[in-house]
């Protein structure tokens, strides 16, 4: 087995012979394992540092896997009804439905692009936020489902 492990760390030190990198993997990883490649072992990270750094970038991806999720979650929630969304979360079948009384609202404000352009930016959000709040205020009265977009 020594001889072995000699005549590997003799061809990888004679023809720089290492695994191809994919294009795929993340930067960071990436440069860990290019130090730790390195020629003079002076240069290397120590294993603890290797594992500090894998434990960080593993909560780093964990966390944005986390929002990711938050964020699908959040636009599934917006985007179907609430049964809908919890059938799909838990990866059961939807049956489909119908309804008779479906009315769909569309708007616009008249005279937006003008009022942007000579209204501070805080004032248009001020004036958006005001009448989306009128809306859901509707919305949750009437128990509506809405889909909205912009």
């Amino acid at each position: 087995v020594a001889n072995v492990v000699t005549r590997v760390l003799t061809q990888v030190k004679q023809h720089g012979l290492r695994p191809s990198i994919p294009e795929t993997m993340p930067k960071p990883l990436k440069a860990l394992m290019e130090e730790c490649w390195m020629e003079n072992p002076a240069r290397r990270p120590a294993a603890r540092e290797v594992l500090e750094r894998l434990v960080n970038m593993h909560q780093e991806w964990s966390e944005e896997t986390e929002r990711d999720n938050r964020g699908a979650q959040n636009l599934l929630a917006h985007m179907l009804p609430p049964k809908v969304a919890s059938l799909l979360k838990r990866g059961l079948r939807v049956d489909p439905e119908s309804f008779d009384p479906v009315t769909i609202f569309f708007s616009e404000i008249v005279g937006f692009n003008e009022i942007v352009a000579v209204s501070p930016p805080e004032k248009v959000v001020l004036l958006l936020s005001s009448l989306y709040s009128m809306f859901d205020q509707l919305v949750t009265k009437h128990g509506i489902f809405k889909v909205e977009t912009i």
